[in-house]
């Protein structure tokens, strides 16, 4: 199954959103706290999804009726079915045979007997469409997402734009809660509004808070049930019609035997939504309804995590699929992956010894995960590990034994495939003298802190579940068992240990701060902590394929990196910034970062984490990925006057905020429904300048607002589409209004080398072979035009009289080259005058194509490239000496007209589909010609033809802008062309349409 949502709203820009539905302040959370990149990619994913939801066809409005939510959810379930899904028909709670289902469709019925359409047997899932899940990686900082998200959701409240409902935050265990409590204290701190005020669900306290505090109520999810008992809560007793947002933290484990409780947290917001965060997704609703995926894999090759290698090494064990049950086969691999961290552990001494720096990185860790830890000797994981660990560390170890390990794992780290990555990757040879020079005794002094053999002493943390070991002959302690019945572990088997002193402080709760590297447990420890310290990890019985979620959440909890400072990306990742001289020293010892950058993997069952590893890059493949480097390739600029023309573009810069006259004379005009502005005229007029002045409005501010309210004929437009039923709202549109800073024209210059990249970032599904030939047959499509004659040197040749105009016009370069190809539906054209090449065209009679991205797909473009085509071999007239174009993708590249946006009161970006580059030798004339075939039928085309008009015209005359290019000085000129049938309310915007690519090069502005 595919996330699906996330598909869906892929094609909607997060920019053009009304500016109502972007999320304010996204980057900031706390002092010294900000989000990624990526956390912001989530609130944005969120932003889409709200917008498309509660702000489309059937917009959220106050006070309506169930039957309105219910054709919400009808019209948000279309968009499934429109990306080639069977959504909805394809996924309905039935009423099926076995107890569980029955149960779980007996709960729903209750609510959604009215709706349905199969009998008495199906619901539709369409009834619980409202919802989106965030697949993010153990590690990746969800829970500041979550709370941001929350933030977000109080300020769409408080603008009308979603129902005032409660929040209710459901996560796994106490623990996971106060993890969460305490960063909302982080947030809370920063002295911003909103505060969340977090407030059990089983408090008396009822309904919505006053002002900017946000209420959010929070409970255990296993505490959520059909019984109302000392700790657990019926969900109908607070189900308040389905009227609560629901936000889930990990709240899906438990996989199929959780189907009633799942049940009823969809039940609790079966009239609002629902938010589900989670490293691991497995059924299939989750994954259909993501919005945003940032699972291991994607957290890893984004550099923000470790690499992974899985040994080939496997603990034995007395499976039936494990012959090899001998002490000195579990001895070996122990002893492995204890080399393996003692190693890491030199790295990182090496690395802080050369860079002169402690403050870098991590000091390395073990964490060894049990699936037994009873108190008993039969079947006991633990004890069996700890055992062999004492062995060690008592004993003498053979030398021939351990160079033996070392030439096993120098070989190993060479050859093994690293997980989510191509290729092979290389143990630098600093690193590899690092693993050949260590002694035993350097082992013993990174694992044990001590040189010398010795017998264990317990140190005991009072009220904590938790035992920490070192050596009689070491000064600190280097290993630490968590498990919950640490009581009866501690009686039954360490009996006669000497013990040190008994400690307070937790070491599990400062990991960081811990002096030993090894780490043991049972699944305790696996969730509700962060550490970049991790970094070896054994798995003893617990990586069956049936536990994919533990083990990948096992895992995403040693994939976390911090190099230094704030950065969380590995050192290749990160570009020199505000710690540039600690990076450039980082960067000189590289050699040794490698290994602090791993995290190496032993288990029992090696295949079955195999297997879960391979399930994850699987699911990867099947995604986007770009189209191999060097694929495209940069056409060669023509020549004028043997110089290359140069590639201009308008840089633009912004006045002070507008004066009223100033909005008047750029024919701006503040938009909102009638009934609303008169509505906000009255309440403007009953409020004193101090009420409004302690709002937070300047004082000037609000003297044009009421200059404006009076004089309403020059500076308001009726849109009835336009309804604010919070007048707040409407005040924040007309404070955006007066505020504008209208762009102006700085320069002309040259094109930045990072304006037109789409064609970097192509990218496809197709399976890997598919993918291979689509690439062979554009490389041989540039060849082919490569291989032909160029124009421009037909130009000299006919200027210096070495060939005829007749031969010049036979030879000459057509735009389009026999070596056209195609791949399944997909045009492959060489187009000598293109800026770069291929140009990849969907050449189906689909309207889109959805196996790549960032080509040409709306089949106005592809008309008009064919008539394009069509003028340059019918020796349509270029009244130019040079000229090149390019295709613009308004998603990524960086290229638009400023204009004002009446819909958002504010200034947006037109983004041209098309922009063409021609020069003239002799009268030093430059156009830049920018074509937008979309046509009329695209609403909102007058704002930015008024954009650029403003910008680019002196009355019905163009602007000249200057411009020197070696020996030439350039006068230019840019042109705006709407390039489709004109619309019939054209008006004085006549002269910008048309359907004639001669209109293109022609030297008037006609």
């Amino acid at each position: 199954m595919e996330p699906l949502l996330s598909k869906i709203i892929a094609a909607r820009q997060y920019e053009k959103l009304d500016d109502a539905w972007r999320v304010p302040d996204p980057s900031t959370f706390a002092y010294g706290k900000t989000l990624y990149d990526y956390q912001q990619e989530a609130l944005q994913a969120a932003a889409k999804v709200l917008a498309i939801y509660y702000g489309g066809m059937n917009a959220w409005q106050e006070n309506e009726p169930l039957m309105d939510i219910e054709t919400r959810k009808q019209e948000f379930a279309k968009h499934y079915a429109e990306h080639q899904s069977d959504w909805p028909n394809g996924f309905h709670i039935r009423r099926l045979k076995n107890k569980r289902d029955r149960a779980v469709f007996d709960i729903f019925a209750r609510q959604f007997d009215s709706v349905f359409s199969r009998g008495f047997d199906t619901i539709e899932y369409w009834n619980l469409i409202n919802r989106m899940c965030f697949w993010m990686a153990t590690g990746s900082g969800k829970t500041l997402v979550m709370i941001k998200l929350i933030e977000y959701l109080h300020y769409l409240k408080k603008h009308g734009l979603i129902p005032p409902h409660n929040i209710l935050l459901l996560a796994p265990s106490d623990l996971v809660l106060r993890q969460i409590r305490q960063m909302v204290d982080d947030f809370n701190k920063r002295g911003k509004k909103p505060y969340l005020e977090m407030v059990p669900l089983r408090t008396r306290r009822r309904g919505l808070a006053f002002g900017d505090v946000e209420r959010v109520y929070y409970e255990r999810s296993d505490n959520i049930s059909d019984v109302q008992k000392e700790a657990l809560w019926r969900h109908d007793y607070y189900d308040n019609e389905g009227r609560c947002y629901v936000v889930l933290d990990e709240a899906h484990k438990g996989g199929q035997g959780e189907s009633k409780r799942r049940a009823y947290y969809a039940l609790l917001a079966r009239n609002s939504f629902l938010f589900n965060f989670s490293a691991t997704f497995t059924d299939a609703e989750d994954i259909a309804t993501t919005a945003y995926k940032f699972n291991l894999s994607n957290f890893i090759n984004r550099g923000y995590g470790k690499h992974l290698l899985l040994s080939r090494a496997n603990f034995p064990t007395k499976s039936n699929q494990e012959v090899d049950f001998t002490q000195a086969a579990k001895r070996k691999t122990l002893l492995q992956s204890l080399v393996t961290l003692a190693f890491i552990i030199r790295n990182y001494e090496r690395l802080k010894e050369e860079v002169g720096d402690s403050a870098i990185y991590h000091r390395p860790l073990m964490m060894t995960f049990v699936n037994s830890v009873g108190t008993e000797e039969k079947k006991n994981d633990l004890l069996d590990f700890f055992r062999h660990l004492q062995d060690l560390a008592a004993k003498e170890i053979d030398a021939q034994e351990f160079a033996a390990i070392k030439q096993t794992l120098h070989h190993e780290w060479e050859t093994v495939k690293y997980q989510f990555e191509k290729g092979k990757r290389q143990l630098a040879e600093e690193a590899a003298e690092l693993l050949d020079e260590m002694s035993i005794a350097d082992f013993r002094q990174a694992i044990f802190l001590t040189q010398d053999p010795g017998t264990f002493e317990v140190l005991y943390v009072r009220k904590a579940q938790e035992i920490a070991f070192q050596l009689k002959t070491a000064a600190a302690p280097f290993a630490l068992i968590r498990i919950g019945d640490i009581t009866k572990w501690k009686k039954n088997f360490l009996r006669g240990y000497e013990e040190g002193m008994t400690l307070r402080k937790s070491y599990f709760e400062h990991m960081d701060q811990f002096t030993g590297s090894i780490l043991m447990g049972s699944r305790s420890f696996f969730e509700s902590w962060d550490s970049n310290r991790p970094n070896v990890i054994n798995f003893i019985n617990i990586a069956r394929a049936g536990a994919k979620k533990f083990t990948t959440q096992a895992i995403g909890r040693g994939v976390r990196i911090q190099p230094y400072g704030s950065w969380r990306q590995r050192l290749a990742q990160i570009k020199d910034g505000e710690q540039k001289k600690r990076h450039a020293r980082l960067k000189q010892h590289r050699m040794y970062v490698d290994a602090l950058e791993t995290l190496f993997i032993y288990a029992t069952d090696k295949e079955a984490v195999d297997n879960i590893l391979n399930r994850l890059e699987t699911e990867e493949e099947k995604g986007f990925v770009d189209l191999a480097e060097g694929v495209f390739k940069r056409t060669q600029l023509p020549l004028i006057n043997d110089e290359a023309i140069p590639l201009l573009v308008p840089y633009y810069a912004r006045r002070p905020p507008a004066s009223i006259e100033d909005l008047r004379a750029e024919n701006l005009r503040f938009e909102a429904s009638q009934d609303s502005w008169q509505r906000y005229q009255t309440y403007l007029a009953q409020a004193s300048d101090g009420l409004l002045i302690l709002k937070g409005l300047a004082p000037e501010v609000v003297q044009k607002m009421r200059a404006i309210a009076a004089d309403d004929k020059e500076h308001f437009r009726a849109n009835e589409d336009k309804e604010y039923g919070d007048l707040d709202l409407l005040e924040n549109g007309l404070i955006r209004y007066i505020q504008h800073q209208p762009p102006y024209v700085e320069k002309v210059d040259e094109m930045p080398a990072d304006s037109i990249v789409h064609f970097k970032h192509v990218r496809t599904n197709l399976p890997a072979i598919k993918r291979e030939e689509l690439e062979q047959k554009m490389r041989r499509v540039v060849y082919s035009l490569e291989a032909t004659e160029d124009e421009n040197v037909l130009l000299d040749q006919l200027q210096n009289n070495a060939i005829t105009k007749e031969e010049f016009l036979q030879r000459r370069q057509p735009m389009q080259r026999p070596g056209d190809d195609y791949h399944n539906a997909l045009g492959i054209k060489a187009l000598a005058q293109h800026y770069y090449n291929p140009l990849l065209i969907n050449a189906s009679d689909d309207e889109r194509l959805d196996y790549i991205q960032h080509i040409i797909q709306a089949k106005s473009e592809r008309t008009f490239i064919a008539g394009l085509e069509d003028h340059i071999k019918d020796g349509g007239d270029i009244q130019w000496d040079g000229w090149m174009f390019s295709k613009l993708d308004e998603a990524i590249d960086d290229i638009y007209i400023p204009y004002f946006d009446g819909k958002v009161n504010a200034t947006r970006m037109f983004k041209p589909d098309f922009i063409f580059w021609m020069g003239d030798s002799k009268t030093r004339n430059y156009r830049i010609v920018f074509v937008d075939p979309k046509g009329p039928a695209h609403a909102g085309w007058i704002p930015k033809v008024e954009g650029y008009r403003n910008l680019f015209e002196a009355g019905p005359k163009l602007r000249h802008f200057g411009y020197k290019s070696g020996r030439t000085k350039w006068r230019v000129q840019v042109l705006l062309l709407l390039f489709a049938g004109e619309p019939a309310n054209a008006g004085l915007y006549t002269k910008y349409w048309t359907e004639d690519p001669a209109r293109i090069f022609a030297k008037g502005h006609a």
